[in-house]
């Protein structure tokens, strides 16, 4: 007698559609964390949240649109990558910063993409945790920048 389903068996790897992710580097052609351009360092996409996010839906994604197959094959959303210069194992660039927590990530992400983290990570408090050395360290993300104690927005 066999071993039931699923058990003792590997699942194949999630295989990825880069396509879109490629095409939004491309486009911006600068790193968003030094902001050089491509052509002087490597661009890649990098994940902001992490590449297990890939496997639930994107928040914007058109209507009819599939972004994961029955094949285990995902789309990587536009709004979970940005343009960092790398490689992501060279402590030196702005990837390789990402992948050791040491990058800001507040100070470069737009809009959808500060919304597709906090949808990743599931709350802003996680996703500030997350995506803010400084936060981490000193449990603030900004400073104020008058003496009335506003942050500027």
């Amino acid at each position: 007698m066999g071993e039931p389903a699923g058990i003792g068996r590997r699942r194949p790897p999630l295989a990825r559609e880069w396509r879109l992710a490629r095409e939004k580097v491309v486009l911006e052609g600068c790193c968003r964390g030094c902001g050089r351009p491509d052509g002087e360092v490597r661009l890649e996409a990098a994940h902001v949240t992490g590449r297990e996010h890939d496997v639930v839906a994107p928040l914007a994604w058109p209507a009819g649109e599939p972004w994961m197959t029955a094949r285990r094959s995902v789309v990587v959303a536009p709004s979970r990558v940005v343009p960092l210069c790398g490689p992501a194992t060279d402590s030196a660039t702005c990837h390789g910063r990402a992948h050791e927590r040491r990058l800001e990530w507040l100070e470069i992400l737009r809009l959808d993409e500060q919304l597709q983290a906090v949808a990743d990570l599931g709350s802003i408090h996680r996703a500030i945790t997350v995506l803010s050395p400084a936060y981490r360290r000193w449990g603030t993300v900004l400073e104020p920048a008058d003496g009335e104690g506003r942050i500027p927005i």
